[in-house]
């Protein structure tokens, strides 16, 4: 189509499998799940406190206030670094 663009009308194009065009992967193997991407802001230091503060009322494990001030500085409050870091802070 694009050698022979003057023979056609492409006005959109619709990218169909199963993986998104940003790399990840669909569980279910189906290519009609569709994905978008979307913004989502910033956490603030009193919202990565406030799950922190949430997740050691709920489990009893404790997370050192030097650390969630640290994880917070070094991702700025960026929603998927923090719940990445989270896990792995909860699990090992």
């Amino acid at each position: 189509m694009y050698l022979n663009s003057k023979q056609y009308l492409l006005h959109g194009l619709a990218l169909v499998g199963v993986r998104a065009v940003l790399g990840v992967e669909s569980t279910s193997g189906s290519p009609f799940n569709i994905q978008r991407s979307l913004h989502i802001k910033n956490l603030s230091f009193d919202e990565v406190q406030n799950m922190f503060d949430q997740y050691q009322k709920e489990s009893k494990q404790q997370v050192d206030p030097l650390v969630v001030q640290k994880l917070y500085e070094k991702t700025l409050g960026q929603p998927g670094l923090i719940g990445w870091f989270g896990e792995l802070l909860t699990q090992t």
